[in-house]
């Protein structure tokens, strides 16, 4: 996360202390929740209980660290 910290404020970005936290992580979290609610019922169709899914997600920030699922 450091180097995370770094990077935020070598764009110029004026995250508070405890941001990562407090904000990102949360927001990160409820947006992977809502892609899969929303794919559950192609998860996994045929109820095999032997297997699982890969589920991969990019994210980016904008200028006033607003989080974009893209």
């Amino acid at each position: 996360m450091a180097d995370f910290r770094e990077r935020i404020a070598a764009a110029g970005a004026d995250a508070p202390e405890g941001w990562i936290e407090a904000s990102l992580v949360p927001r990160v979290e409820e947006l992977m929740h809502h892609c899969v609610e929303a794919a559950s019922g192609d998860i996994n169709p045929n109820k095999r209980t032997q297997c699982f899914e890969l589920l991969g997600f990019d994210f980016m920030l904008d200028d006033d660290l607003n989080v974009l699922l893209i």
